[in-house]
C-alpha cells in the first residue's frame, strides 16, 4: 500500500523525538545517585551533543521526498529503516550511561564503549538506508556523510578494548557534530527538490 505523504513522517518523527528524549531521561534518572565529578560530567555532556546532533540531522536534513513520491519500494524503506534508526538511539542512550558509570568507583564498565559506537552505527546506517531510497540520485552527499559516520562507529566499536568509554563518546560527539556542520555548510546545493503532493 502506498504510504500517507502527510501523517506517516510526523508519526516517525514523534517516536524518533521519543526515543531521544528517552534517552536523555533514562541517563538522567539512572545517574541520579551518581556523585557527579569532572569525568562524569563531561561524558553526559558529550552525550547530550550526540543527541542534539541526531535530533538536528533527523529533523533538518532527512530528506522527505521519499514519502511524497509514493513510491512502494521507498515508503517501505523509510518504515522499516527507522527500526534501525530508533534503536540505535536507545542503544548510543544506553552507552552514554554506561560510560557515565565507568567513570565511578564500582562495578567495571571498561570495555562497554562499543554499546554507545554500535548505536551510532545503527542510527547512522538507518538514515543512510532512507536517503538511498529517494529519487532520482541513489547516491549522494546525504549518504555519504551518513554512511562515513556508520563506518567509523563500527571502527570504534572494533577499538572498544582499546579505547577508553569517555574518549568512544567524545569521538562520537565530534563525528556528529561534524556532520552538522558539513550539512549547514552545503546542504541546500545538494537538497532534493519535493515533488509531488504534499
Amino acid at each position: 500500500m502506498p504510504v500517507d505523504p502527510r501523517h506517516l513522517p510526523e508519526r516517525f518523527g514523534l517516536l524518533v523525538l521519543i526515543v531521544l528524549g528517552e534517552g536523555v531521561i533514562g541517563v538522567v534518572l539512572g545517574t541520579a545517585h551518581v556523585s557527579w565529578t569532572f569525568s562524569s560530567g563531561t561524558v553526559a555532556f558529550a552525550g547530550f551533543i550526540t543527541g542534539a546532533a541526531i535530533w538536528w540531522l533527523y529533523f533538518d536534513f532527512l530528506d522527505a521526498a521519499v514519502i511524497v513520491t509514493r513510491n512502494v519500494l521507498s515508503g517501505l524503506t523509510y518504515t522499516y529503516a527507522h527500526y534501525f534508526v530508533t534503536a540505535g538511539i536507545a542503544a548510543l542512550g544506553v552507552g552514554v550511561k554506561l560510560t557515565i558509570f565507568s567513570v565511578q568507583p564500582g562495578p567495571s564498565y571498561e570495555d562497554i564503549g562499543w554499546v554507545a559506537a554500535a548505536g551510532a552505527a545503527l542510527c547512522m546506517g538507518g538514515l543512510a538506508a532512507i536517503e538511498l531510497a529517494v529519487p532520482p540520485m541513489l547516491f549522494d552527499v546525504d549518504v555519504v556523510l551518513r554512511l562515513v559516520t556508520a563506518a567509523l562507529s563500527l571502527v570504534l566499536v572494533g577499538l572498544s578494548s582499546v579505547l577508553s568509554p569517555v574518549l568512544i563518546i567524545w569521538l562520537l560527539a565530534a563525528v556528529l557534530v561534524a556532520q552538522v556542520l558539513a550539512e549547514l555548510a552545503g546542504h541546500e546545493s545538494h537538497a532534493h527538490p519535493v515533488t509531488g503532493p504534499v
